[in-house]
């Protein structure tokens, strides 16, 4: 691909993960996520910028979920995906930091969402700075 915003290209790609059957995702500081098959062909891409449910801010790190579901941290949130590309559930970052307000903590522009993985009980754990 070139760098364009065009369906199959990057803007600046950030994090990226195999899918259950193989297929390749992809998320890009475009604030997307773009879906590949095995053979690297495009299949879908899904989000735009924004911080309502659904949409992406800056994603930083995706997974797959023991359901295999698409499970992206993005700058403010962690958002849980169907293949398809479906929200099925947005936790905000309050839930995923809970302590005493700091310089750095939720209520500031300087927290984001790092990264995220799951354990085989599908506990979710975040790193944020």
């Amino acid at each position: 691909g070139k760098k364009s915003a065009a369906k199959g290209n990057f803007i600046h790609p950030q994090t990226c993960c195999e899918g259950p059957d193989g297929s390749l995702i992809v998320a890009d500081n475009n604030h997307r996520v773009q879906v590949f098959d095995r053979e690297g062909r495009f299949v879908r891409r899904f989000g735009e910028k924004g911080r309502a449910p659904g949409e992406i801010l800056y994603p930083q790190q995706v997974t797959i979920g023991p359901g295999a579901e698409i499970v992206l941290a993005d700058s403010q949130t962690v958002k849980v995906f169907t293949m398809a590309g479906d929200l099925i559930q947005s936790i905000d970052r309050k839930v995923i930091y809970d302590g005493p307000a700091k310089p750095w903590g939720p209520s500031s522009p300087g927290f984001c969402s790092r990264g995220v993985c799951l354990d085989k009980k599908g506990r979710m754990f975040v790193s944020i700075d």
